[in-house]
């Protein structure tokens, strides 16, 4: 594949079929969010950042099908871990009817009412202009979902029919998001 484009679409394609039908183990799926696309997103964003700076890291699931499967990018001066910490991830809807690039922080090692604070403190002090702040993303009805509603710092939503009317680099580099990943960097220093 030559974009992250097309990995998207092959993922929205072919995810809830798979999720609700096909074997998890095994599955081609699982080998390209944990190992083809970061290996491409590590390539493509050697060119922009220190990569040794970052960990990619994609998922569907730890033996089971993950309702909302996703993409992080973390730098490892925030976090090293999509547990806690703030970090860019794709997040795909259950009814992979959207993907959402988001500024995001951990779940699993904070209560809700921590990454809510946590998520309205930080909104108040970045800037995140050109980037959608409300509780609007909409990922599942339940579960782990949810809670990454919840703990959404921002986003950009994008939908499947848009995919081939994005710009490939906003969308490769995750453009601005990454930036505000810099700035929480700064505010932890």
């Amino acid at each position: 594949m030559s974009s992250i484009k097309d990995y998207l679409i092959k993922i929205v394609s072919e995810y809830k079929e798979a999720r609700l039908h096909e074997e998890f183990a095994g599955h081609e799926l699982g080998d390209l969010m944990r190992h083809q696309l970061p290996e491409f997103l590590e390539e493509k964003l050697s060119s922009h950042y220190k990569i040794n700076d970052y960990i990619i890291k994609g998922s569907i699931g730890m033996g089971n099908w993950a309702k909302v499967p996703w993409l992080a990018i973390m730098n490892k001066d925030v976090t090293t871990t999509t547990q806690e910490g703030g970090y860019v991830v794709y997040l795909f809807s259950q009814d992979m009817e959207r993907v959402y690039l988001t500024f995001n922080q951990g779940v699993t090692r904070s209560t809700k009412e921590e990454f809510i604070n946590n998520r309205d403190k930080l909104r108040a002090e970045m800037d995140l202009d050109g980037f959608k702040t409300d509780n609007e993303i909409n990922l599942a009805e339940s579960g782990k979902g949810k809670a990454y509603e919840l703990s959404n710092i921002c986003y950009q939503k994008y939908y499947e029919q848009y995919y081939l009317e994005l710009d490939a680099v906003e969308i490769e580099t995750g453009e601005g998001v990454s930036e505000k990943m810099d700035d929480l960097k700064q505010k932890k220093n």
